[in-house]
């Protein structure tokens, strides 16, 4: 069970309700809209967490966060659409609280990716 959630947000109830890994699957979906929706929700549910249900979303295995989908969340901050790239990077900020999630990003390529996009971003 998710806990310490802050239950004005919603996250709370989202989460506790197993809807994180249908999300994570709509992310990964090959229609723009899902993808650009999913996102979108990903960030407000992520950032409505508090520190402790994030790092339980991080550790679930299967049903969270896990090193294929960090990688794939990686990947969206290439996305064509800023709106994507805005909340991919968000959740993937408050995923960098801890040092062992620091580190399971950049190996997923975090820094190599932020440094393209943010170089591609001032060199047009």
């Amino acid at each position: 069970a998710v806990t310490q959630l802050h239950s004005t947000t919603g996250a709370y109830l989202v989460l506790s309700s197993g809807a994180l890994p249908v999300l994570l699957n709509a992310m990964e979906s090959h229609h723009a809209g899902v993808v650009e929706a999913a996102a979108r929700s990903m960030k407000v549910i992520f950032m409505g967490a508090s520190d402790e249900a994030r790092a339980e979303v991080l550790t679930a295995g299967e049903t969270g966060l896990n090193t294929r989908r960090l990688g794939f969340l990686v990947g969206l901050l290439r996305s064509p659409q800023p709106e994507v790239v805005e909340s991919a990077a968000a959740v993937l900020a408050g995923c960098c609280a801890d040092p062992a999630h620091q580190e399971a990003l950049h190996h997923q390529g975090l820094t190599r990716v932020v440094v393209q996009v943010l170089f591609e971003t001032n060199h047009p």
